[in-house]
């Protein structure tokens, strides 16, 4: 599991530079006027001036706040991407190496003409979300990456060592007159994929997350948006980059959150997720220091004879994966952002 994946398991975000004036990469070169018609859906005209808010070619809907691919505006199904995840706890996952270095890398879009344009981590975690204002049921799970954003994202449903990845559905809580929205209840299981490289045959990372939940969203009124993109004036640099990278202050981000997630990873899950580019298992880097020991390479968390894990790996535990059961689990939350893009109906191995 590399490195970028570790911090989705803590639910595992933002937009990088655009072409545009102010806005311009120039280390790469700028992809020629019939590659950015084609990439952005042929209705975009490249020769035109754009700003950070809202770059040349980068969008489908006009004047959208997030940079929406589609408009959901006239359907009761809003289809979504997470473009940014904030992660708030636990205090070891909620750090400038893993927010800056890992989180942003793995969950944002390869979509060239915004900018980004990172073959190697970009778009490798993809959290969809597909909900019916209508009926009020969500529909929410991971994807694999895709080169081609008209051609939209499809839920993975497959099997991997024996674990099966699928989209679960659930109950939401819909105001349509303010747009809040949050899920009836936890959701006792999802497993997340993550996958590595943009290889069709990739076996990804599988993260089961527990007892999850989805709060104090708020849909925009065209039902494209969750959060909004911070292009303002004075929001982003010369550059479109943030003012700082100190993950602690609003101003690290490229979007402003409109919801929230929160969920357990149990400590035995964790400690079947193992972080090749540091050696060591996810449980070994959430538990104290007393608390790991080596096998071969791999640095991962103590066990008793019987096989359990040891008192000192509990003891960083703070969350229970059964109610009323032994803390056996750890807290994690995050804010997230999300816009509009196409889901493919079905499923997709």
């Amino acid at each position: 599991m590399h490195l970028r994946s570790l911090i989705l398991a803590g639910f595992l975000l933002g937009l990088g530079a655009s072409f545009a004036p102010g806005c311009t990469v120039d280390d790469e070169p700028r992809p020629n006027a019939a590659a950015l018609k084609a990439l952005s859906g042929g209705g975009c005209d490249p020769t035109q001036a754009g700003t950070c808010y809202q770059p040349a070619c980068c969008q489908i809907v006009p004047g959208s706040k997030c940079m929406a691919k589609i408009d959901n505006s006239n359907s009761p199904r809003k289809m979504l991407r997470m473009t940014q995840l904030r992660v708030k706890a636990p205090a070891k996952l909620a750090t400038k190496l893993v927010q800056n270095t890992i989180v942003t890398p793995a969950v944002t879009q390869l979509d060239p003409p915004c900018g980004l344009k990172d073959v190697n981590k970009g778009g490798l975690f993809n959290w969809l979300i597909d909900f019916d204002t209508t009926t009020g049921i969500l529909r929410t799970g991971g994807a694999r990456a895709i080169e081609n954003l008209d051609e939209g994202y499809c839920f993975l449903k497959a099997e991997f060592s024996g674990v099966l990845v699928e989209p679960i559905t659930i109950q939401l809580n819909f105001d349509p007159s303010t747009g809040a929205f949050a899920t009836q209840g936890l959701i006792p299981r999802l497993v997340v994929p993550i996958f590595q490289k943009r290889d069709p045959n990739d076996v990804p990372i599988l993260l089961p997350l527990r007892n999850a939940e989805i709060l104090d969203g708020t849909l925009s009124p065209d039902g494209n948006c969750i959060g909004r993109y911070r292009g303002e004036p004075g929001e982003l640099d010369a550059d479109c980059n943030t003012f700082t990278d100190d993950v602690t202050s609003p101003d690290a981000y490229r979007f402003e959150n409109g919801g929230k997630i929160q969920g357990i990873i149990t400590l035995e899950e964790a400690d079947q997720v193992k972080i090749v580019d540091l050696n060591q298992t996810l449980c070994a880097l959430l538990v104290k220091t007393n608390a790991v020991t080596k096998v071969g390479n791999d640095t991962v968390c103590k066990r008793g004879e019987d096989g359990q894990l040891a008192a000192e790996v509990l003891e960083s535990a703070n969350a229970s994966s059964t109610a009323g059961g032994p803390k056996d689990a750890v807290q994690l939350a995050a804010e997230f952002a999300a816009s509009a893009i196409r889901i493919r109906d079905g499923e997709c191995n």
